[in-house]
């Protein structure tokens, strides 16, 4: 008999996810069917062959219809090649794109059963972000692939805790369903349309010890955008069994809603190592869903952990977000990173509840699980201004709106021409934050998941809003992005306390959408160090003699002179933050003494703010003055703190300085301090005493000349008399000494030669009969 030849020809395939990092487990599958007719048999590895570019790889599993593989752990960025080939028959090619893993939720100690310590410190996602690349994605259809001829998808499956051998029909269970991977565990769903039944199975491999009877699965999530919430138990307790709350209320029992729930401990087709399973069964509508918690147990390693029910103690929660569409004829599962760490955001409070709707011709908005309003721009105009514009008058910007009313924020949502109006009531708020380092950071999927924003709205002007969409920075895209800036003032349904408020625009798809947000807490600060420790800060501080309109280096005075000293800025304190501030100014009790500290009566500049209030001052010890002041609204531009007036006194020194710091906070606590720039005092004319009006007149011509090591005295002496010139340093030890030598009346010149004598400051006396007469000088600076 002739050989029967079968033509081999090329067949399109796909792979999924088309993103993936080193390690990744990914699925391949023909574009249309499936690569071979015969499903029932179960030796499908040995009739493929996967290479990933030139290198063979292994085959993790295989189904007529389906196969699984891993992404070499040395792959490098970029774009590669998956062949495909049946052994002698059909083959096929697709490109995958592999990528840096760049996830900030690297470190997880699955070892660790308190959730405060599983990711570390707190992360301090402002100090210098980024953007976060899109996650995998798969598509299931109903039942999975290869569902030919096709069942019913519910009696595909078997809620029984494991990957059930066989089920209607001769199937594999989950076999034709493409997973998506998470940290700890391969997520399965399958949404059977018919019924509207939604499937979901968590090999959880992590756990590969059986778990105490108190632990369980925790499932957190909504369905159908929103207006359905979830809260999904399934404990290793075959007497707790699985519990099951819908929109708060317990429905266990209610065969309308749940199908039903079991725990496994056994291996699986992608871990032979057996571990915790979890399976669950539910009747949801379609439309949106989104997992803000996916909990499961610890690694016991080696000792059993006693779960907590009311704080997930022994339970360590994926990083990833999964979420997806449910739709007539199957499902799109996606898993994305967070911009909202599981570690928490350093100084800021997360938001417990998920805010979202649907955007388009009806706009809608809500808590998720609370009843829905319409946001079809019905706040029109906005101004981006962090307040309520044009608040307390009864109509001001949002006063059409209602808020979604969170724990923590009142928020106010609005749809306008393609751009999304978001307004934060924040009202844990009620001590102005930090105004270096703080933000508000919002994170936002967008027309149905293909759109992911993170948002920073910083409360400093220089920095104000940075924002990324599917990982790239778009905050300088004026198309997209409207505005954002913060505001601490009073609100609607908050008059009485002023606290933070938040306000952006974006240009967001329509569709179904949600936000969640995490705000500056009590702590005021928004960073990992110690909340008690003021931080420095820069600006431009220092002193002026009020007749001068600007800070010098240095100010020349009278002896005995009653002095006005300013402390003023040149930069504007609003940059720093706060409404009080402390000021410590430090001098040299021996040549200069505070009298009155007061507010600048602006005879040369402007004070800081028109409401400036000194509350008051003290000399604190000998050379330190303590100095309070607030300003009720805030700082409002540069200029004067306070204004010293103070005495000059008699001393041996030509010179002195005074210097100090200044710390800025709110009510609770001081945030940010820099040092005050040191003023120069020098003594303008000689210290007389006595009356030598009428004996001489003495001049130390060449004081500062720095270059010679002579100094010469001109003296014109009035009356005849005998006078002696001595020069004394700082301690008053005597350097050198002139007479007594009797002068005649008229002009003399007198040399000192100091060219042996040290640097610093000296002092030259003349004695008469009638006083003395002192005259500072600095030698060879």
């Amino acid at each position: 008999m002739p050989t029967i030849i079968t033509a081999q020809k090329l067949i399109s395939i796909q792979a999924f996810p088309k993103e993936a990092v080193p390690g990744t487990i990914i699925s391949i599958t023909k574009n249309s069917g499936c690569f071979l007719a015969d499903f029932k048999n179960f030796d499908f590895k040995s009739k493929y062959s996967i290479k990933f570019d030139n290198q063979t790889i292994d085959i993790i599993t295989a189904t007529h219809c389906l196969i699984t593989c891993k992404v070499p752990e040395n792959t490098k960025p970029g774009e590669h090649i998956i062949s495909f080939r049946i052994n002698d028959g059909d083959s096929g090619s697709t490109k995958i794109i592999v990528k840096e893993n760049t996830d900030t939720d690297s470190y997880a100690d699955g070892n660790e059963p308190d959730p405060k310590k599983q990711y570390g410190d707190s992360v301090e996602a402002g100090k210098n972000p980024k953007g976060k690349e899109r996650g995998s994605e798969v598509n299931n259809p109903s039942g999975g692939y290869g569902n030919e001829p096709k069942i019913e998808c519910s009696l595909l499956h078997k809620i029984d805790g494991k990957f059930t051998d066989s089920v209607s029909g001769d199937r594999k269970e989950w076999s034709g369903i493409m997973h998506l991977n998470g940290r700890f565990s391969e997520l399965y769903m399958d949404y059977c349309d018919e019924k509207g039944i939604l499937y979901l199975l968590n090999d959880w491999y992590l756990a590969t010890e059986n778990p105490d009877t108190t632990c369980y699965n925790l499932f957190t999530f909504y369905t159908a955008n929103g207006e359905e919430t979830w809260n999904i138990r399934v404990y290793h307790s075959t007497y707790k069994g699985t519990i099951v709350f819908r929109n708060n209320v317990n429905v266990t029992k209610d065969t309308n809603y749940v199908i039903g729930g079991k725990a496994g401990f056994h291996s699986s087709p992608l871990h032979k190592l057996p571990h915790t399973i979890y399976e669950f069964g539910i009747k949801v509508k379609p439309g949106r869903f989104f997992f803000p918690e996916l909990c499961d147990p610890v690694r016991p390693n080696g000792v059993s952990t006693v779960c907590n029910d009311t704080s997930t103690y022994g339970l360590i929660g994926d990083p990833s977000y999964f979420h997806g569409d449910l739709y007539k004829g199957g499902m799109v599962l996606k898993e994305d990173g967070r911009y909202i760490s599981r570690a928490g955001v350093a100084g800021l409070a997360t938001e417990p509840n998920t805010f979202g709707g649907t955007l388009g011709a009806q706009s809608t908005f809500r808590m998720i699980g609370s009843p829905s309003e319409t946001i079809s721009c019905i706040a029109a105009p906005h101004t981006i201004d962090g307040s309520f514009t044009n608040y307390p008058k009864p109509e001001h910007e949002w006063s059409k709106s209602k808020p979604a009313i969170g724990r923590w924020s009142n928020l106010y949502a609005d749809y306008c021409n393609g751009t999304l109006y978001i307004l934060n009531d924040w009202i844990l708020g009620i001590e102005e934050p930090d105004m270096q380092n703080c933000y508000n950071l919002f994170e936002l999927f967008t027309g149905n998941g293909k759109q992911h924003w993170g948002i920073y709205v910083y409360h400093s002007v220089k920095k104000g809003i940075k924002v990324f969409l599917n990982g790239k920075d778009v905050s300088s895209d004026t198309l997209l992005v409207k505005g954002g800036k913060f505001g601490f003032g009073k609100s609607p349904l908050m008059s009485d306390k002023v606290h933070t408020i938040y306000e952006f625009g974006i240009k967001a798809d329509e569709g179904p959408w949600n936000l969640m947000m995490c705000d500056p807490g009590p702590s005021s600060f928004c960073d990992n160090s110690d909340e008690s420790i003021p931080r420095r800060s820069s600006g431009s501080l220092g002193f002026r003699r009020s007749i001068s309109p600007f800070t010098q280096d240095s100010l020349q005075v009278h002896l005995f002179d009653t002095s006005r000293i300013v402390l003023t800025s040149t930069s504007n304190p609003q940059d720093i933050g706060g409404s009080k501030f402390h000021a410590t100014i430090q001098y040299d009790p021996a040549y200069f003494r505070p009298l009155q500290v007061s507010k600048s009566d602006e005879s040369n500049g402007k004070n800081i703010s028109p409401n400036l209030v000194i509350t008051d001052w003290t000399i604190v010890s000998p050379g330190t003055l303590s100095i309070n002041g607030e300003c009720i609204n805030g700082y409002m531009n540069a200029g004067d703190f306070c204004m010293i007036d103070g005495i000059f006194l008699f001393g041996r020194r030509g010179e002195t300085s005074i210097s100090g710091s200044i710390e800025f906070g709110n009510n609770a606590r001081m945030m940010r301090y820099t040092s005050i720039k040191p003023i120069r005092v020098v003594f303008k004319q000689p210290i007389m005493y006595g009356d030598l009006d009428k004996d001489i007149t003495a001049t130390l011509t060449t004081a500062n000349n720095y270059t010679t090591d002579i100094i010469h005295l001109a003296l014109t002496v009035h009356k005849s008399q005998r006078i002696t010139c001595k020069i004394y340093d700082e301690t008053g030890r005597t350097i050198m000494s002139k007479g007594p030598i009797d002068y005649l009346m008229g002009e003399h010149t007198i040399e000192f030669k100091t060219g042996d004598h040290q640097k610093g400051a000296f002092y030259l006396m003349i004695i008469t009969e009638n006083g003395t007469l002192t005259i500072p000088y600095i030698n060879k600076e």
